[in-house]
């Protein structure tokens, strides 16, 4: 049988947190597009991190990864920040 790699992404992975960065928002009442273009915009970063080999773990991320780096926006930068401070 041959064997498959499997990875464990740990509890501060953005690919884990946006679940509960989804439901944060839900619980505010935030509109649906507005879920749903945040969630978008997580899922970009994770993407742009990940095909960049950079870090996703969140207290990994800093602002050298995602400032002024061609092809991403700053306003990741913002989306961290709120991570961080829990307020995502």
């Amino acid at each position: 049988m041959p064997r498959t790699r499997t990875t464990t992404k740990s509890v501060g992975d953005l690919e884990s947190l946006i679940p509960s960065f989804c439901r944060s928002l839900r619980a505010a009442s935030k509109a649906a597009t507005t879920i749903e273009v945040n969630e978008g915009a997580a899922r970009q970063l994770l993407l742009y991190l990940e095909a960049n080999g950079l870090p996703t773990e969140l207290a990994l991320i800093g602002h050298e990864h995602v400032v002024n780096r061609p092809g991403f926006r700053d306003c990741s930068v913002y989306w961290l920040a709120a991570a961080r401070a829990g307020v995502a």
